[in-house]
């Protein structure tokens, strides 16, 4: 007798929505909804918020100076990752 095969979880979200609470879920919202939807480095659709200086060197976590929109790409790019818009 064969068992079905389990369903695939769905994606998980990034670490940025997943550890935050509603505090961080309103200022992200703010952050996009400011910049209008765009990337401050390359202007497409922007999905993420970065932290300009990270919480781990003492930068502010719910501070909107230090929060900038940026897409997924740029925001790795940030993250030390190697994709950029071709």
């Amino acid at each position: 007798m064969r068992l079905p095969k389990p369903k695939r979880p769905p994606l998980a979200p990034r670490h940025t929505q997943a550890n935050y609470g509603h505090r961080w879920r309103k200022l992200r919202a703010i952050v996009l909804r400011d910049a209008h939807g765009q990337c401050a480095d390359c202007g497409r659709g922007a999905e993420e918020v970065h932290h300009q200086i990270p919480i781990s060197k003492g930068g502010a976590a719910y501070d909107l100076s230090n929060l900038v929109p940026l897409c997924r790409l740029c925001h790795d790019a940030r993250h030390g990752g190697r994709q950029r818009h071709g």
